[in-house]
């Protein structure tokens, strides 16, 4: 079983690949398109505070980090519709999560050198000061935060599945964390009833957790706690929904359906 699976995954990987190297402008615009948005966010930071920039940086990255989390699994899904895939790849000798997972993982190996090239923009282009035990601190965190939070996406790719539609959920996850879990601005300067609501997302503490290892130098265990307890929730309910919408799709016929 665990040579299928290295098989299956190098042969995911490899089509993934295979498809960003024809597409591999679709790379370059991404990299030119960050560093626009940081010079943007570099130079206004300069007007509002030195200290701005680097808050700012940190919740960009968070951001990116969080929505190809909760969204990449669901885009595998539909494209794997759209070329009518998916069904043999639900009925391979796996399970609906593994399945999910093999779907998943190449799409975060390339993702890495997306995130890594932002991370060198800010560090080498906009002279972002980070240590190096801080840049393998980030590294940690995020995979930390990509592990919590893959329960989401397991939900959203169980709602595609099931219902063949797009996916609203990760479009309002994304605004809602930008707007209330301090992306661009701190948590505090919301309205005080906003910050409650605030409160009761666990990606405010996910974000205030990294922020304060990288740029505070210290730690918080109540938000890696929260982080990890939400984490812990998100992919029990993912994996049991996703099985559901494995099992409804099998039974109606509709698994190879887009």
């Amino acid at each position: 079983m665990e040579k299928l699976n290295n098989k299956l995954f190098s042969a995911f990987l490899i089509k993934d690949f295979l498809i960003e190297k024809a597409y591999r402008m679709h790379f370059l615009v991404k990299i030119a398109s960050a560093f626009l948005q940081l010079a943007v966010f570099f130079y206004l930071g300069r007007m509002i505070s030195p200290d701005y920039f680097p808050f700012l940086f940190i919740g960009i990255l968070f951001s990116r980090v969080f929505d190809f989390t909760i969204t990449s699994l669901t885009d595998s899904v539909r494209q794997e519709q759209h070329w009518g895939t998916l069904e043999s790849i639900f009925l391979a000798p796996v399970t609906p999560v593994r399945a999910a997972f093999l779907l998943f993982t190449p799409k975060l190996v390339l993702f890495a050198l997306e995130f890594f090239a932002y991370l060198a923009l800010g560090v080498f282009v906009f002279g972002l000061n980070l240590a190096f035990i801080k840049l393998l601190l980030i590294l940690f965190f995020f995979a930390v935060v990509i592990m919590c939070f893959y329960g989401l996406g397991l939900l959203n790719a169980a709602y595609v599945l099931a219902f063949k539609r797009g996916d609203p959920a990760g479009w309002l996850m994304s605004t809602l964390v930008g707007l209330l879990s301090g992306v661009y601005f701190p948590v505090s300067a919301l309205p005080a009833w906003l910050v409650k609501v605030s409160y009761l997302l666990p990606t405010t503490y996910a974000l205030s957790f990294i922020r304060k290892v990288s740029l505070e130098n210290t730690f918080s265990r109540l938000d890696l706690l929260i982080t990890a307890a939400s984490g812990i929730v998100f992919y029990a309910a993912g994996r049991f929904f996703l099985d559901k919408a494995f099992n409804y799709c099998r039974k109606k016929g509709t698994l190879g359906t887009y």
